[in-house]
Formats: C-alpha cells, sequence, structure tokens
C-alpha cells in the first residue's frame, strides 16, 4: 500500500507563496534561509510548495532568516485572499 498525500489546503499554499517571493525580492538563496531558520533545504522547499504546514517555531525562524516580523509573513498570506 502507497502513502496517500493530501491535497494542499489554500493557506499553506499562500504562506508558502509569502516565505518565496520574499526570498527572491530579497535574492536569498534556498540554503541561505534554510541556514538562518535552522531548518533544512528541503524544508524550507516542502514550505514554499505548501506540501505542508509550518510549525509555529518554524515561522518565527523563518521571518528571522528573512528579516522581517512573523506578522508580517502572515499577512502576506491573508492579503491573498486566503483566510486562516
Amino acid at each position: 500500500m502507497t502513502a496517500r498525500r493530501r491535497a494542499p489546503r489554500p493557506l499553506a499554499l499562500a504562506f508558502g507563496r509569502a516565505v518565496r517571493e520574499l526570498r527572491e525580492a530579497k535574492r536569498f538563496s534556498v540554503a541561505t534561509v534554510a541556514s538562518g531558520a535552522a531548518m533544512t533545504a528541503d524544508r524550507v522547499r516542502e514550505i514554499e510548495r505548501g506540501a505542508d504546514d509550518p510549525l509555529l517555531d518554524e515561522i518565527f525562524r523563518l521571518a528571522e532568516a528573512l528579516d522581517v516580523a512573523p506578522s508580517e509573513l502572515i499577512a502576506r498570506a491573508v492579503a491573498q485572499g486566503v483566510q486562516p
């Protein structure tokens, strides 16, 4: 039997998009953000794809690595028309 993946949820997709857009705007590589957030590059990619919901501490660490407030990451996701 193979494991079934769940479809990404709209909020996870929007949050991931916000992370990716900020990272690209700041011209940071995935590896740079991963290092600054104390997580693997694979985990950052997973979050950016919306493949998994980030944990609260991961949101804070990503925000620090991107040099923004955690609330800005969440606001950018919500601004895309997604409600928590």
